[in-house]
């Protein structure tokens, strides 16, 4: 059998997407479900097949892992309070419907559109924010056009999102900050960035400046490895103490606590497959709160 095993470039909690993408390829020996939370390491695909479909996986996993993990990393350091949009111009319309679902799969808040008058999604669960209408919720403006804002125009919207054409840094932002809330009052500010800054470093500086954050492009931060194993893996997680076990055996209690283990390297289920958009946000939510704080891993004979 071969076992897929998923890295992350910052080492952080990983947020799973795209099995619905791949299960038309193969039939999954076991999989790690969308929308769970796992750390660089862990297996997610066990499977059976020839060496051009594993690779056909490999390049499409990597792709929506990505997107889920880059806006789950957000999540992870801005907090549960904060927006977290992306512009639709980083997403692309033939995979539209699938990048939107992955998004969601990391607990994406909203798709912001600035240059598509509208989009056709089969899920309509998922949040559309338009720019481009007069009864727009967010203004979505470049940052050198910032101050040819009318304070109407913003008290009637919900928050501002700015463009930044440079480089990011706290100092940029909290003056950014203080020119808007000078000459409009306290508003709902929100930075557009590429995912290429959108660092744990440079979040953590500024995220007490901003209400949230909308990436402007995607990247690849996600590394999936192919190995071959001769024996079934179990992958077990207890809820309590944030541990998970690896083994080739069964267990049903944490060597720790004693509690029940939860089984997240799972035997195919349809259901999985079946979930909105909105349960996908509300899966990962709730999977990220019981690891917030991170995962020990250990691996057992």
């Amino acid at each position: 059998m071969k076992i897929l095993t998923v890295y992350s470039r910052y080492r952080e909690l990983i947020a799973i997407s795209g099995m619905w993408k791949v299960v038309n390829i193969t039939k999954f020996r076991k999989f790690t479900p969308d929308a769970f939370v796992v750390v660089s390491g862990e297996p997610i695909l066990g499977l059976e097949c020839d060496y051009y479909d594993i690779m056909k996986i490999v390049n499409i996993l990597q792709e929506y892992i990505s997107i889920s993990t880059l806006i789950s990393r957000c999540r992870q350091i801005l907090g549960f309070d904060k927006k977290i949009f992306i512009l639709d111009r980083a997403l692309e319309l033939e995979k539209l419907n699938d990048l939107v679902r992955a998004c969601y799969c990391g607990s994406i808040d909203g798709i912001v559109l600035t240059y598509l008058k509208n989009i056709n999604l089969n899920d309509n669960t998922a949040n559309i924010i338009d720019t481009l209408s007069e009864d727009r919720q967010y203004i979505f403006i470049d940052l050198k056009d910032v101050e040819k804002l009318s304070i109407e125009e913003v008290r009637k919207c919900f928050g501002i999102i700015v463009n930044l054409n440079i480089k990011p840094s706290e100092s940029v932002v909290q003056y950014l900050r203080d020119r808007i809330y000078l000459k409009y009052g306290k508003s709902r500010i929100v930075i557009s960035i590429p995912h290429i800054y959108a660092t744990p470093k440079l979040l953590s500086s500024v995220k007490k400046y901003i209400n949230g954050i909308c990436l402007s492009s995607v990247g690849k931060d996600v590394f999936i490895d192919v190995i071959d194993v001769d024996r079934d893996i179990q992958v077990y997680r207890c809820v309590n103490c944030r541990k998970d076990y690896i083994t080739s055996s069964k267990i049903k209690k944490c060597a720790v606590c004693n509690e029940k283990l939860v089984e997240i390297f799972r035997d195919f289920e349809e259901r999985y497959f079946r979930y909105s958009c909105r349960e996908l946000k509300y899966i990962f939510l709730n999977n990220l709160k019981n690891v917030f704080e991170g995962i020990n891993v250990e691996y057992l004979e």
